[in-house]
């Protein structure tokens, strides 16, 4: 292998380094503006719309059976949905290292308020990703709704399960990354 070759994966991988900090620094500074009073839903609002998915934000929650004809035009919509699903999940894992088992030093006189810091900077992370997927999932509804009208009690056409089946394949893959509020300690 070339030294060219050698620098440019070395100037990647720091550019992967540098994008992971600038996102766990973004988050560290929109979870204690979502805590300040209880859950301002606005900012994991906006954070959706800076991962380009605002729009489900707008999904009618009702009668979403009543556009099953839009199912074929939900593809683009899809894509870029797993996409920021996607990204969510990265961004959790990124925030694991922030929160390390052993992370209250046991010699310190104050070990029981780190201890109750660290649990509630870890509650306030997982109240905040909780929130914005709250704010993703009615597009899966929205999706499965569309499905069911439009295959009328009749086989699903391929594009329908096409849909179905990337959706499903994107929870899946996301949900045994996304362990953060499972592994939370109990108050």
């Amino acid at each position: 292998m070339s030294s060219g070759y050698l620098e440019l994966d070395m100037d990647l991988e720091r550019a992967k380094v540098l994008k992971k900090e600038e996102q766990i620094q973004h988050i560290k500074s929109l979870v204690p503006e979502f805590s300040v009073g209880g859950g301002d839903v606005r900012v994991p609002e906006r954070w959706l719309i800076e991962l380009g998915i605002g729009w489900v934000l707008h999904l009618p929650l009702a009668d979403a059976a009543a556009s099953a004809g839009e199912l074929g035009q939900t593809y683009d919509a899809l894509m870029t949905w797993i996409r920021a699903l996607a990204q969510v999940v990265e961004i959790i894992g990124y925030t694991e290292p922030l929160f390390p088992e052993q992370a209250v030093s046991q010699l310190s006189n104050t070990f029981e308020e780190e201890e109750q810091a660290l649990v509630l900077g870890q509650l306030q992370f997982a109240r905040f990703f909780q929130e914005a997927m709250f704010k993703m999932l009615p597009f899966v509804d929205r999706i499965v709704g569309e499905a069911l009208v439009a295959s009328n009690g009749m086989e699903t056409p391929y594009e329908n399960l096409s849909t179905l089946l990337g959706v499903h394949g994107a929870l899946s893959k996301a949900l045994p990354q996304i362990h953060l509020a499972s592994s939370l300690p109990q108050i």
